[in-house]
């Protein structure tokens, strides 16, 4: 089943370059926009979700986050959640449960990151949450219509300025 969900995801990008512009689909509500020239020489392959190694040594790697995923209740508004693990918001509220796995992120979000601040910005659809640290970056997507799931797309020898560029093309 693997193989065949790669299968789809290739085809899907090279099937709909246009304007130079290759769309990795991980949904139907989070697409991620890579220069076709970028794509030359790269390698993607699939881990918790598909990533792409390009030629310069950067990678991008995203993933789809449902409540499922982490063991979060059906009740959990997918919208906090990158709130809670990027210390945005406090863990107030929360079971026991989500409460430890919130906080064990935060910890290491903290330590990979070098405590350096969020970077917040909405628009009328999505709200974006980037943290960077030297060459390493993180996003959090939320589309505001999309209550199941939200997108986590990080980077690595990327630099901040194409980093957020890329995400806020998503």
């Amino acid at each position: 089943m693997k193989n065949l969900y790669i299968f789809l995801v290739i085809t899907t990008i090279f099937g709909c370059s246009s304007n130079n512009l290759t769309y990795l689909s991980y949904s139907p509500d989070f697409k991620v926009e890579i220069s076709t020239n970028d794509l030359i020489s790269a390698k993607i392959y699939s881990s918790d979700g598909v990533s792409i190694k390009f030629s310069d040594n950067s990678s991008l790697s995203g993933l789809l986050i449902t409540n499922d995923m982490d063991g979060l209740s059906s009740k959990f508004n997918m919208h906090d959640y990158p709130k809670y693990i990027l210390g945005v918001k406090e863990l107030e509220g929360l079971s026991k449960k989500e409460t430890e796995l919130f906080s064990n992120s935060l910890e290491e979000i903290k330590y990979t990151y070098h405590n350096q601040p969020v970077y917040r910005t909405s628009g009328s659809s999505a709200e974006i949450y980037i943290i960077c640290s030297d060459n390493l970056c993180l996003s959090f997507i939320v589309k505001l219509e999309n209550r199941e799931q939200i997108f986590m797309l990080s980077g690595t020898n990327i630099s901040q300025q194409k980093f957020t560029t890329i995400v806020k093309g998503i």
